[in-house]
């Protein structure tokens, strides 16, 4: 009977051990699947977040071109203001023969002047 009972708590002990090894096991699994929950949630986050992107990229590529107009338009304005002015000064300097031969009428480059500003 006593070798029985020691068979039986040999085999209690090792079913014990292997308890505890499957017991620790569930726990990294847990963990790990924790972990794992945490990146899918993330990767949702990514997927909602990456049209959003997209076409914040698209609002900034058409500014951008919008902006270049603009400054090409600008340089466009300053150089016909530059020679208005010059305009305006030559008819403000010229005789009337002058002016009339050209065509100069300091009054009209004023009011030009003063419209594209």
């Amino acid at each position: 009977m006593v070798l029985l009972d020691k068979i039986a708590a040999k085999l209690g002990e090792s079913l014990a051990k292997e308890k505890k090894e499957l017991e620790n096991e569930k726990v990294q699994i847990d963990e790990l699947l924790a972990k794992l929950g945490a990146v899918f949630r993330s990767l949702e986050i990514v997927k909602t977040l990456l049209p959003e992107l997209e076409g914040l990229k698209t609002s900034i590529t058409e500014s951008n071109l919008k902006l270049k107009s603009v400054r090409d338009e600008l340089i466009v304005l300053e150089q016909s203001q530059v020679a208005n002015r010059e305009r305006l000064k030559e008819a403000r300097t010229a005789g009337t023969f002058k002016k009339i031969f050209k065509r100069l009428d300091p009054e009209r480059f004023n009011g030009t002047l003063t419209s594209l500003l």
